[in-house]
């Protein structure tokens, strides 16, 4: 008993390492038989690119298989391959190919959709820049209408003090044109007073002239 337990075990773990996966090659279709031999009875026809699980390989020229719905039967090894036919392979390869179009697809819409934004964000960076450069104009101007007051006031303060040197020189010139012409009158009143005098002393020494000549006669 013991014996046969192991040996079960044994078959078991032998069946589960040879299970492995093929595909029924281009031949259209074949057929999966109860047995080894075409005298079993056919279980189903079984059509290219048909995906199956090979459970045994006899030496018969028959596998062992089952199918993706559990059926178990015998399928004639030399129709059977690890690769799966050229048409599973096409479909394969189209189904790849339309699915990397589709990314490509994607992928420009993507790039579409980027290129757009980048448009955008550079139109709004221009719009911004300009707009930056209109506030900082507007800010200049304000700045220079601040700066105004305090240079009017500068300005203001410069007329008065040159108003004040202004005044004090035409004071000067008035105090200096009021002595000089004090001075110049006093030079009148003097040199007329000169010829007064120097009138009334010709006027007393040439009677005594006349006097002493005619008596010298």
């Amino acid at each position: 008993m013991k014996k046969f337990i192991a040996f079960l075990l044994l078959s078991i773990l032998a069946f589960s390492a040879l299970a492995k996966e093929q595909y029924v090659i281009d031949v259209l279709y074949i057929t999966l038989r109860a047995g080894q031999g075409d005298e079993f009875q056919v279980l189903r026809s079984m059509k290219s690119g048909t995906r199956l699980e090979v459970l045994e390989v006899s030496e018969t020229g028959y596998s062992l298989v089952r199918t993706e719905k559990g059926e178990e039967g015998w399928a004639k090894s030399k129709y059977l391959s690890d690769e799966p036919p050229s048409v599973i392979q096409v479909e394969q390869l189209q189904a790849k190919n339309d699915a990397l179009v589709a990314d490509n697809e994607a992928l420009k819409k993507k790039h579409a959709q980027a290129k757009q934004k980048v448009k955008e964000a550079e139109r709004e960076r221009k719009r911004l820049e300009s707009k930056s450069q209109k506030l900082q104009t507007k800010y200049a101007k304000i700045q220079d209408v601040a700066k105004r007051p305090a240079q009017l006031a500068k300005e203001n303060e410069e007329f008065r003090e040159k108003n004040t040197e202004m005044e004090s020189e035409l004071v000067k010139l008035r105090q200096e044109n009021n002595v000089s012409g004090n001075k110049t009158s006093r030079d009148w009143f003097l040199a007329g007073a000169g010829v007064l005098i120097l009138g009334m002393v010709v006027g007393l020494i040439l009677p005594s002239i006349r006097w002493r000549k005619r008596n010298t006669w």
